[in-house]
């Protein structure tokens, strides 16, 4: 009493239905969004941060960054081996600072997702970032 018209589903025809379903299409979507990021981060996002730092008299200090990584919800950024030494040697002598390390800074971005789609969204987050890291400096001194 089968029909002849039914057939078996397959292990393929499963697979495909799994990689095609809303939940992990949003999965994958969202994967490639935060690998995009923290992509577009280390390279292009933290030139813009250095030269924002290469600015004499807004700044006292040098900077350098291991690397950059984008929280996991996307609120935040998370920077990696920061280290701020004074902009001038002669500061060293006459004010006794010395080089901050700080090995790992979160710093609060919200709107971090829309960085690779919005432009403007790219100085609003060197401003935020430029500004953690300059209030986490002077925390640590």
């Amino acid at each position: 009493m089968t029909s002849g018209s039914s057939e078996k589903l397959s292990l393929f025809s499963w697979l495909k239905a799994l990689l095609l379903s809303p939940g992990i299409l949003f999965l994958f979507v969202y994967l490639a969004i935060y690998l995009s990021t923290t992509i577009y981060l280390n390279l292009d996002f933290k030139k813009n941060l250095l030269n924002s730092f290469s600015i004499p008299e807004n700044n006292p200090y040098r900077i350098t960054i291991g690397s950059i990584n984008a929280g996991f919800v996307m609120d935040s950024v998370i920077l990696h081996e920061v280290e701020l030494s004074p902009a001038e040697p002669s500061c060293l002598d006459s004010t006794g600072e010395k080089t901050i390390t700080i090995s790992t800074l979160r710093v609060t971005c919200p709107g971090l997702e829309k960085l690779l789609f919005t432009p403007g969204m790219i100085k609003t987050s060197t401003s935020t970032l430029y500004n953690g890291i300059l209030k986490a400096a002077k925390q640590r001194q």
